[in-house]
């Protein structure tokens, strides 16, 4: 047997710890809206709420006026808010770990 218990006993404590933080991440949020929902995510900053607010914007300049320019612009604005949501939730994920590698008994 190459591990000991504590060490079987120490990787099942710190699982279940992960499990317990994953779990209270939610699945997703709905971008279309400005509701208080958005408020509910952990990863929100204000870089993403800025992104939501003009991706809003372009989506509906676009409703008012559908032209390519508009869609293709709303279309950008999109791929820019995929990404900057992406980056803050990386930022956020990797301050949960560093969290547990500094205070492993929270």
């Amino acid at each position: 047997m190459s591990e000991s218990i504590f060490e079987l006993k120490r990787k099942k404590h710190i699982h279940s710890k992960l499990l317990k933080i994953t779990d209270s991440i939610p699945e997703s949020f709905d971008q279309h809206s400005g509701s208080n929902d958005q408020k509910s995510t952990p990863w929100l900053n204000s870089s993403l709420k800025r992104a939501i607010r003009s991706k809003n914007k372009l989506w509906g300049i676009f409703n008012a006026s559908p032209t390519m320019e508009n869609l293709n612009a709303a279309l950008m604005k999109q791929g820019e808010l995929d990404a900057v949501e992406l980056k803050a939730k990386l930022k956020y994920e990797k301050l949960i770990t560093n969290d547990l590698k500094h205070n492993s008994k929270a």
